[in-house]
């Protein structure tokens, strides 16, 4: 899930979306070093409640099949519990 995470932020969310819920100095390509793992999940569903609140989502279908395999990791995740 943590790879599909990445790569939806990496390349599928806007950069206006994006650069809003970065760490300060955090560009798209530094993610990998320097926002930790454990955080891209808020980040993501930030991201996606940010997206649908737009007119028009331009890396909808790009993004779309790494947003199934997040959904279905987060399901699974959900029925076995901590």
């Amino acid at each position: 899930m943590t790879r599909n995470l990445y790569v939806v932020l990496r390349w599928y969310v806007a950069d206006d979306v994006l650069a809003r819920l970065l760490p300060a100095g955090v560009k798209r390509a530094d993610i990998a070093a320097k926002v930790p793992a454990e955080q891209y999940p808020a980040i993501y569903q930030s991201a996606m409640n940010m997206i649908k609140l737009l007119q028009f989502d331009s890396d909808a279908e790009d993004r779309s099949e790494y947003q199934r395999y997040i959904e279905r990791a987060q399901a699974r995740l959900k029925l076995i519990g901590p």
